[in-house]
């Protein structure tokens, strides 16, 4: 099965418009029942209509069905995000590591069109590699081939029919982050070798799976990788994007870090250049949370203006 490709060419007809998601918060529920028009959030670019709600699936399970429930009584598109281990493509042994009657039960559930796993290895997973910084070539080609044999596993999990609602190309993988261990000594991000472009392309175009571009995770690797964020996209493959992340990082003690934080000016220009490049399903604007302890990072006000800018770019 072949990766889906971005059309184009004289004479075809324009794609749709990406639909416009948000994480799900109690804040997005207050703009959702409050607006005048359904599914409206006011913003400074215009009225943002916000179709699709992307919860996690990192937490308990518990918490996740509650949110499942909560999502779909929004009456919007449910996207189930699934992060961190057991569910990330890089895992060693993944097929039997996982609960596969858990994930077929909570993708009933939410419905959602896509099953979405990180693609990261962290040290701890990599066995045999010598440095988090440096991969050699048999290296790689081991890694590689771990994760081939994972989403190929998962993608014909899904051929079976375990989830009836979803084909095999309805799992899509998400680039992660490098820091190397000059900069997060103890905590140094995936191997520097899973984050770079060609390896994520390899992946996508061997296996035909989809992919979801975070543009956070994009900048932050191409920053430590000491490319450009246009030189590292244009090396991803970009034909097969179905999705897009977008938030804002932050400085933390002299790191860049991914904090889920307000979008501004520069992730705004970083989102453009994306969407000049493809023609994803969803875009989602990845602030706000339910969880109580991060309330600080989930303002109604900020939520609004967000979704309004980046739906002035759809």
């Amino acid at each position: 099965m072949k990766a889906r490709k971005a059309s184009g060419g004289a004479g075809r007809e324009a794609p749709p418009r990406p639909l416009l998601a948000a994480n799900l918060s109690p804040q997005l529920i207050e703009i959702l029942e409050g607006s005048e028009e359904p599914h409206a959030a006011g913003g400074e670019a215009k009225t943002a209509r916000v179709q699709a709600v992307k919860i996690p699936s990192g937490s308990s399970r518990e918490a996740r069905d509650r949110e499942i429930v909560l999502a779909r009584s929004l009456g919007l598109t449910v996207v189930l995000h699934f992060w961190g281990q057991p569910l990330s493509v890089g895992s060693e042994s993944l097929m039997d590591r996982l609960d596969l009657e858990d994930i077929a039960g909570a993708v009933r559930a939410s419905g959602t069109p896509s099953l979405q796993s990180h693609l990261f290895i962290t040290p701890e997973e990599a066995r045999g590699v010598a440095s988090p910084d440096r991969q050699t070539p048999r290296e790689r080609q081991a890694l590689l081939d771990r994760v081939t044999a994972n989403v190929a596993g998962l993608m014909s999990w899904l051929g079976t029919g375990a989830c009836p609602e979803l084909s095999e190309s309805d799992l899509l993988i998400e680039n992660g982050i490098w820091w190397g261990t000059a900069v997060r000594p103890t905590r140094p991000g995936s191997l520097r070798c899973v984050v770079e472009p060609d390896f994520i392309r390899e992946v996508v175009e061997s296996t035909g799976c989809g992919f979801l571009l975070d543009v956070s995770h994009a900048y932050i690797a191409s920053f430590y990788l000491g490319l450009s964020f246009e030189e590292y996209i244009d090396g991803l493959p970009l034909g097969a994007v179905r999705e897009v992340h977008i938030n804002a990082p932050a400085w933390v003690d002299g790191v860049l870090r991914d904090r889920h934080l307000p979008v501004g000016t520069d992730d705004l220009r970083r989102l453009r250049a994306v969407l000049a490049r493809t023609r994803p399903e969803r875009v989602t604007y990845e602030y706000g949370t339910m969880d109580p302890a991060n309330a600080w990072r989930s303002r109604r006000e900020d939520l609004e203006r967000g979704l309004g800018l980046i739906a002035g770019l759809l």
